[in-house]
């Protein structure tokens, strides 16, 4: 028997003709599916005041929230970890109940209104934002939607008030007054996104448009291309717009500069990290310059690693942190310090700044059969090997060994074929019966020949025939390989 309950004192219930449908329809179902275990009847609800309450069914109730108010219009200005976990244990197993139930706020109906998204997702997006709550829909939320409307879709509006609301929504007409001066200055609306999305809330409420108009003729003085000026610049770090040329910014150009940075490299590089431009000197700039001069680099030479790796004199932790790591696996290959300012003083930077250096040269070349120790020469040797990427190597070793082979094939063949035609090999071999290559490969001709007690005319006469008949051999052995390879697939139309 389902029992109806009254919610308040004098609320109306479903009368028990409902009830006596719901049984039927219920016995029915039972009766076409016998072997079937009959589902929980459906939450009902009784309606008083224009609230809705689920009558009781037999699964248990989870615990209410404080004063019986959905949980989920709790969690929206709720900011305490451990309430709103207690709220979130309130949901297992109820959310859709409880999202039936919901009762969107004015901040959500005004943004549903303004940027028409869905209610559910909003919804969501409000629980999991409880400073959402604080704004005022209609002196700040809807000011500052209609303003970011005029220059941007409601599709991009709404991805920008979920990624920086509080920005956004907290000086609604500082929020114009820029949008305004971005217009004047020509900014293309993506660039626009970029810089909404990148501006500090100080900007809103302490940037004037006077001090933005400096820096941005500052950086015009840099040599800066108008295209990258708000592209790669101003629009991707903001923050700029709120220093002072004179006393901020151009202490450090005089910096890099110092370090042999040239002008177009410093306009390069503040198109490539502008946030190297706000780099405090003595908290990040000096020491990262320090610390490459103690490995053994030189002031241009740190300048040249800021110009390709700026990343790393940002880093947070500290500037040893962005090449501890290059430099482990350099000494675990028995290059140390002393090794590593020698490569330094030789001009070699690349090791510290190009991607995948020098692990990946290393390993390479233990891949390609060099044992550690003939790793270490050939790194001290050749330091330009450490940049250089796994199929590079191998394709430059091959080529050396096709090198070598030719080479032997070219000068040691004839002299040993001719040495031997004459009845003259003992001349060229060692006294434990080996080739004396050191004899077969080196120098000229007419020194071996003279050493042979031979003329140098019948050496070039025997040479030409001698590489008439390697030729013929070369090709006939290709051609029998060629045609084993066809036999093997079945496809040889030749005879025999």
């Amino acid at each position: 028997m389902l029992l109806l309950h009254r919610v308040g004192g004098g609320g109306a219930v479903r009368g028990g003709g409902d009830a006596a449908r719901w049984g039927d329809a219920a016995r029915a179902r039972t009766v076409r599916h016998p072997g079937r275990r009959r589902a929980a009847p459906p939450a009902r609800y009784a309606r008083e005041g224009g609230e809705a309450a689920p009558l009781s069914t037999s699964a248990p109730a989870a615990t209410a929230a404080p004063g019986g108010a959905n949980p989920l219009e709790l969690l929206r200005a709720e900011r305490d970890p451990i309430a709103r976990a207690a709220l979130l244990r309130q949901l297992d197993g109820r959310w859709s109940d409880h999202a039936s139930s919901y009762t969107p706020s004015a901040a959500e109906r005004c943004i549903s209104q303004e940027l028409h998204v869905w209610a559910q997702t909003l919804m969501v997006w409000a629980i999991q934002t409880p400073g959402l709550q604080r704004f005022d829909a209609e002196a700040e939320l809807r000011p500052a939607i209609r303003t970011l409307k005029s220059v941007l879709p409601e599709t991009d509006v709404y991805f920008l008030l979920t990624k920086r609301y509080e920005a956004l929504l907290s000086e609604p007409v500082a929020l114009q007054r820029w949008l305004d001066w971005l217009a004047a200055q020509g900014v293309g609306q993506r660039e626009v996104l970029a810089f909404l999305l990148a501006a500090p809330g100080e900007l809103y409420t302490d940037g004037t448009l006077h001090q933005a108009g400096q820096v941005v003729g500052w950086l015009r003085s840099l040599g800066i291309k108008p295209e990258f000026l708000w592209a790669r610049v101003a629009c991707a770090c903001p923050a700029l717009l709120l220093r002072d040329p004179a006393s901020d910014l151009q202490p450090r150009a005089s910096y890099l500069l110092s370090l042999g940075v040239s002008a177009t490299q410093l306009s390069q590089l503040a198109c490539l990290r502008p946030e190297v431009l706000l780099a405090p000197i003595d908290g990040q700039l000096k020491p990262f310059v320090d610390h490459l001069k103690s490995l053994g680099a030189t002031a241009a030479q740190a300048g040249e690693v800021l110009l390709a790796a700026p990343h790393a004199a940002l880093r947070a932790d500290g500037p040893a942190a962005a090449f501890e790591a290059r430099l482990a696996r350099l000494a675990a290959a028995g290059v140390g310090p002393e090794r590593v300012a020698e490569m330094l003083r030789r001009g070699h930077t690349r090791f510290l700044t190009e991607k995948g250096a020098p692990g990946e040269a290393l390993d390479a070349l233990r891949g390609l059969g060099f044992d550690p120790e003939q790793v270490r020469r050939i790194v001290t040797a050749c330091p330009a090997v450490l940049v250089e990427k796994p199929l590079e190597l191998e394709r430059h070793l091959t080529f050396l060994l096709d090198c070598l082979v030719m080479s032997r094939e070219a000068v040691i063949g004839p002299r040993h074929a001719f040495a031997e035609a004459r009845g003259l090999q003992g001349r060229v071999t060692r006294t434990d019966g080996l080739w004396d290559l050191a004899a077969l490969s080196t120098g000229p001709d007419v020194a071996f020949v003279e050493a042979l007690g031979a003329s140098i005319n019948e050496f070039e006469g025997f040479r030409t025939s001698y590489e008439v008949d390697y030729t013929s051999k070369m090709s006939a052995d290709a051609a029998a390989e060629f045609e084993a390879e066809l036999r093997k697939l079945g496809i040889w139309e030749g005879g025999g």
